[in-house]
């Protein structure tokens, strides 16, 4: 995920094609697949792929949380690395790192009810 003016922006780094093709070749072995993925294309792509656990999920869909219940996918949401050492509230880093932390909770929540 990158940044466009302090909001997260979804960048696959792989096709769905390709994670099918990776999630296909690792249960033929008898392993799953986790997927580092924060939200938008890319943790869609992974649900579609396939792959057995997200790893973060900072913004899901309610779409995408049915989905998940649906296929077995694993959530593992990384909670206790945002609040660490953070910058200044009223810094925009702070204010960054406050609202990827919100919308995380938020997240988490929906997930965590739905199961």
């Amino acid at each position: 995920m990158a940044r466009k003016d302090g909001e997260l922006v979804s960048q696959p780094t792989l096709t769905l094609e390709e994670i099918r093709a990776i999630v296909d070749e690792t249960h033929g072995w008898g392993k799953r697949v986790a997927c580092h993925a924060y939200g938008g294309e890319g943790l869609q792509r992974a649900l579609d792929g396939g792959c057995d656990s997200i790893e973060h999920g900072l913004e899901l869909s309610d779409a995408q949380i049915a989905q998940m219940i649906k296929q077995g996918t694993w959530l593992c949401a990384t909670l206790s690395v945002y609040y660490g050492d953070w910058p200044a509230a009223d810094t925009p880093e702070g204010r960054r790192d406050r609202k990827r932390a919100s919308d995380h909770e938020t997240s988490f929540r929906k997930a965590h009810q739905a199961a």
